[in-house]
């Protein structure tokens, strides 16, 4: 009976262990590194203000700028949900 609940329990950490793994593969795939990203965009949001400063407002800068806003707000959206998600753990 000993033998049976010490193979039971490695049996289930080796399972904990792959879903583990798992998980971490996932939250790479589906989510990536939220905050390298944002440091990107907020560089790119930078240069764009700037050359709205130096050159004034165009049609294709203020597009760009649009654009840029909504993938910020998506990574925003992103990172709320990974830090709701790590909280239930």
């Amino acid at each position: 009976m000993l033998l049976f609940n010490l193979n039971l329990l490695l049996v289930k950490n080796h399972l904990f262990k792959e879903i583990k793994s798992k998980i971490k593969k996932w939250n790479k795939e589906e989510f990536g590194n939220i905050q390298q990203e944002q440091g990107k965009l907020q560089v790119i949001m930078k240069r764009i203000q700037q050359q709205i400063i130096l050159e004034g407002r165009s049609q294709a800068l203020a597009e760009e700028e649009g654009r840029v806003i909504t993938q910020l707000e998506e990574r925003r959206k992103q990172e709320e949900l990974l830090w709701k998600q790590k909280s239930r753990i």
